[in-house]
């Protein structure tokens, strides 16, 4: 099992100190995150970073976001009926990162209940 840090431009060590580096798969965007789960199935933990791309506010450019991984991690979890992972929220985005963790609560009750 492998835990996935999701991040434009925040290295692992930033948010994860000391990690064990084996265990972490890292993906920049959408379409890394997307090649990720389809690759190597789910996650065990999955860290979320809302802005991807460099924008302050990706969600008002069109841009992929961190809830767009998220809604594709669903889908995955829907299809494959599993649980979903566990998660962190560390984007530095905070209305939006209270909207991904509230998404992420009401994913993470309905797929594991």
């Amino acid at each position: 099992m492998y835990q996935l840090y999701l991040d434009d431009l925040r290295k692992l060590a930033t948010k994860y100190p000391n990690p064990v580096i084996r265990d972490w798969v890292i993906a920049r965007n959408y379409d890394q995150f997307v090649e990720v789960l389809d690759t190597k199935g789910l996650p065990s933990f999955v860290s979320f970073d809302f802005d991807l791309g460099h924008a302050p506010n990706a969600a008002s450019t069109g841009k992929k976001t961190g809830l767009d991984c998220a809604v594709y991690m669903l889908n995955k979890c829907l299809d494959e009926q599993a649980k979903m992972p566990k998660w962190h929220v560390h984007s530095a985005n905070p209305n939006w990162a209270e909207r991904l963790r509230k998404f992420l609560v009401v994913c993470e009750k309905t797929l594991n209940t």
